[in-house]
């Protein structure tokens, strides 16, 4: 008796500390969500209690091999817990215990895996993987139970269950790489694991000690991901109703894409290179489309204005063109543009590559990609824009030619372009890769 009443004691206290934690939370809390979700509530069960469990349940044994839990954040949609190879190797573990439960070791895996199921039944949508993690456990130890049975049958000759043990080890591990790899790729899933906030704060850390860089109060607060990431010393948070101090090349400019920056072109200084790119496509769990993250400018000092080599409709002169081949169907041209007077209306930038006269891939855009408003352009302040094009085939520039312009959205009239002689040349200028 007195064993059992410190073991018993052992239990209690080890209970204690473990719950501990809860017990700084409010009751509300604690179990509100609880009843959200639980099949008791009505609302979930819909009048159909014991038919729900039974659909619970089902779902919830389904997991090991039939289908796993559909959210993506939580588990490569649908994917059981076990592949088709561990199907045999889980079952012998499984009758294995049920023949020795008698044996703690056996007892313990059951039970263990039995309970941590009560969860996910218990709880809408089933299977629900992070519900049902606490079997884990006990429910790896099963099929690693079933190999080592068969590796141990003495009915087959040892190299053949060895070989039987390997093959199926070799498979699980092939299936299991082979969906993971496919799901680490999925554009949803770097949705759901905030791919862009990584590579946010990835852009941060990548600017040199003599660079500001400004991040909008929201990205520091909003995501705790960026903070925990970026390690860059130079960096200075501002909201939009403060704005920006005077920028001093090089500085860059993380901001809130979805409300008026005007004050970022108010904060440059009267000459500047800028460079205006949306950063990568970030989705909520409720939002039904991909919309880019965050805004990225990147000020540097300005490009000579006698680097003018054509004139866009009296209006935008091209400073200079890059045309890069990041492989073989791959194309990056990079524009510099600067202002010779106000630009109305808004207009959108063209890059087109042409083969026999046809074209076979373009890039047609606002200025930045979106990211520069019309009413930003003005003399002295220069804009970086840069345009991605896939290619059908890899570019020959003895067949191709890359052909660049502007035009106005509502009416698709292109403006007319006069070179560096003052000579009228149509209205697209033509480029070469250098």
């Amino acid at each position: 008796l007195t064993h059992f009443v410190l073991r018993f004691t052992y239990f209690l206290v080890g209970a204690a500390v473990a719950l501990a934690p809860l017990l700084t939370l409010p009751l509300e809390t604690l179990l509100g969500r609880a009843g959200q979700v639980s099949i008791l509530n009505q609302a979930v069960n819909g009048g159909d209690l014991w038919g729900m469990l039974a659909r619970q349940t089902g779902a919830a044994l389904g997991l090991f091999f039939w289908r796993g839990d559909a959210i993506l954040r939580h588990n490569p949609a649908g994917r059981p817990l076990f592949d088709l190879f561990m199907l045999v190797p889980f079952l012998v573990g499984v009758i294995w215990c049920l023949k020795n439960w008698r044996r703690p070791a056996a007892a313990l895996v059951l039970l263990w895996t039995a309970v941590m199921l009560g969860p996910t039944i218990l709880a809408e949508d089933a299977p629900h993987f992070l519900r049902a993690v606490g079997i884990l456990p006990a429910a790896l130890l099963l099929p690693a139970i079933g190999l080592a049975q068969i590796w141990q049958w003495p009915r087959l000759p040892a190299r053949w269950r060895q070989t039987l043990v390997i093959g199926l080890a070799l498979g699980s591990l092939g299936v299991t790489a082979r969906d993971y790899a496919a799901y680490a790729r999925a554009p949803d899933t770097g949705y759901l694991f905030e791919q862009a906030a990584r590579e946010l704060a990835q852009t941060v850390n990548a600017r040199g000690v003599n660079t500001a860089v400004y991040v909008d109060e929201r990205y520091w607060s909003g995501w705790p991901s960026v903070p925990f990431l970026a390690a860059n010393a130079n960096v200075r948070r501002f909201t939009p109703e403060a704005g920006l101090p005077t920028l001093t090349p090089p500085a860059v400019v993380i901001a809130w894409p979805y409300d008026s920056r005007d004050f970022i072109p108010a904060a440059l200084p009267e000459r500047a290179l800028v460079f205006a790119q949306a950063g990568p496509l970030a989705r909520g769990d409720l939002e039904p489309e991909a919309n880019p993250l965050y805004a990225k400018y990147v000020v540097s000092s300005a490009w000579p204005e006698s680097a003018a080599t054509a004139v866009f409709g009296s209006q935008l002169i091209l400073l200079d063109s890059r045309v890069s081949l990041l492989d073989e169907q791959t194309m990056q041209v990079d524009l510099v543009w600067d202002a010779a007077t106000a630009v109305t209306p808004p207009l959108t930038a063209f890059v087109h590559v042409l083969q026999e006269g046809e074209i076979v891939a373009q890039s047609d855009a606002p200025p930045g990609g979106g990211q520069w408003p019309a009413a930003w352009w003005r003399p002295g302040l220069q804009l970086h824009d840069r345009h991605i094009l896939t290619l059908p085939e890899p570019f020959d520039p003895a067949r191709g030619r890359i052909v660049i312009g502007w035009y106005d959205p509502a009416t698709l009239i292109r403006l007319p372009v006069i070179d560096a002689s003052g000579r009228s040349v149509g209205d697209a200028w033509e480029i070469e890769p250098r």
